[in-house]
C-alpha cells in the first residue's frame, strides 16, 4: 500500500514540476533574498 502512495506522489510530483515548477522555483529565489535581508535586518537591530 505504501508503495502504491509513493509512486502517486513520485506522478503527482514530476506532473507538478513540469506545471508550475519555474513558478516555485522563481519565487522561492526572491524569497530567500528578501528573508536573507530580514534576517541582516534583525542581527543588525537585536539588543547587545
Amino acid at each position: 500500500m505504501l508503495n502504491a502512495l509513493f509512486h502517486v506522489l513520485e506522478r503527482f510530483e514530476a506532473w507538478f514540476d513540469r506545471r508550475f515548477g519555474w513558478f516555485f522555483t522563481n519565487g522561492m529565489k526572491d524569497r530567500a533574498r528578501r528573508e536573507a535581508a530580514l534576517t541582516s535586518a534583525r542581527t543588525r537591530s537585536s539588543p547587545r
